[in-house]
């Protein structure tokens, strides 16, 4: 049984006339504190298929049924215990009668759930399938981007920088949110996104100022969120992201930026490889020819081409990085050199070449360009919002960034 089936079995259990649940699980009120003055959120699966779970609520809690938000328990106190499976139902310290799914709900701001030993803010779903737990952890935006951008940026950045920065990942989450996900439970893996929960949140000072001065900003093109992202250095020119990420959605164009180009030959770097190991990556025999696939304003790679003479494949970029190595290949700003078995690699920058260059917008806030700014100039025909629930509305109202 799949989750999206476990849910649903779950709400025919807890409807049933001949479940029963003891005195101290009844509630009257059929209603989830969390859904008041609900702002957006990411729903992260945190486990999946775990024999057991070690879970502690500190705080003021309450239990619910996530198939249909009746309230089947609370809890005064904090408390920690192993959940597990039984026959009659899922078992937290005590036996939850019926039930193989939970929802716990923070009761106030001062309550925290952990899981396995890890603090989350926001609720926690879990889910038992014959056994197998899996973890939901269901957090408000602003929270889900402290702890995702806090190991993600440890290096000291301008205040400025910091700013545009966070409401360019803001952007890219509510562009996930807009999204049909995948999975109807979560939208997102906590493995993927980097999610690390609360405790990490606290490392980085300038981080929450950025997240505290825009809260709820994003950009948006054409009336909607879009996929956002930034590279580190650019070398002088970015690519659209639906080129390179070679996805049918819409995005901003890529930029030309005086301030990179300057620098580029400072930016170079080199390898090589040879032919073999190229074979190996395509997963073609031997090497023959060697071509690149090019967004046409920028230059940046977004592909390779690899023939045997028989036959060809196709690496994507990221795939070739990943294959070669973040430290060698640096970016998508390349051309390659073959010269009898040895194919080298010369290029400029590192990253992925699209969104919001770092580099750049560094140099643009020591010339005194504020967040707003530096957004403008990396994201052209976008608009600068505050919106505190996902989708936005068209209705929703524009304005330029202030400090």
């Amino acid at each position: 049984m799949n989750l999206k089936t476990f849910i649903y079995a779950g709400a025919i259990i807890a409807a049933s006339p001949a479940f029963y649940i003891p005195a101290s699980f009844t509630a009257e009120i059929h209603t989830d504190v969390s859904q008041k003055m609900k702002p957006a959120t990411v729903k992260v699966l945190l486990v999946e298929n775990a024999p057991s779970i070690i879970l502690e609520a500190k705080g003021k809690y309450q239990i619910s049924n996530p198939a249909n938000d009746f309230v089947i328990g609370n809890g005064s106190f904090s408390k920690r215990a192993r959940v597990s499976h039984e026959n009659a139902g899922m078992k937290w310290g005590e036996l939850i009668p019926g039930m193989f799914q939970m929802r716990i709900i923070p009761m106030n701001a001062e309550t925290t759930i952990l899981v396995n030993g890890i603090e989350y803010r926001g609720c926690v779903e879990i889910y038992d399938n014959a056994g197998k737990f899996s973890v939901i952890n269901e957090v408000d935006v602003e929270s889900y981007l402290r702890s995702t951008l806090a190991s993600a940026f440890t290096k000291e950045m301008d205040q400025e920088v910091l700013n545009a920065l966070v409401i360019v990942a803001r952007t890219n989450v509510y562009h996930m949110l807009s999204k049909k996900p995948v999975n109807p439970l979560y939208q997102v893996k906590a493995k993927e996104s980097d999610y690390r929960g609360h405790g990490i949140t606290l490392q980085n000072v300038a981080l929450e100022g950025a997240i505290s001065s825009t809260r709820h900003a994003i950009l948006t093109y054409n009336d909607a969120p879009f996929a956002a992202t930034w590279t580190e250095n650019s070398a002088g020119k970015t690519a659209d992201y639906a080129s390179i990420y070679r996805k049918n959605t819409p995005s901003p164009s890529g930029v030309e930026i005086p301030l990179a180009e300057s620098d580029r030959q400072k930016l170079g770097w080199s390898f090589s490889v040879t032919r073999d190991q190229l074979a190996n990556i395509a997963s073609v025999r031997k090497v023959s020819q060697i071509s690149l696939f090019s967004e046409k304003n920028s230059g940046k790679v977004y592909a390779v081409k690899v023939s045997d003479g028989d036959n060809s494949q196709d690496v994507d970029f990221f795939t070739l990085q990943a294959a070669l190595g973040e430290t060698k290949l640096k970016s998508n700003d390349f051309t390659l050199d073959v010269k009898g078995d040895t194919v080298t690699f010369k290029g400029y920058g590192t990253g992925n070449g699209t969104g919001l260059c770092l580099y750049s917008a560094s140099l643009m806030a020591k010339q005194g360009q504020d967040a707003g700014k530096i957004l403008s100039t990396f994201f052209p025909d976008t608009k600068l919002e505050k919106l505190r629930n996902a989708p936005p509305s068209k209705a929703s109202k524009s304005g330029h960034y202030s400090k």
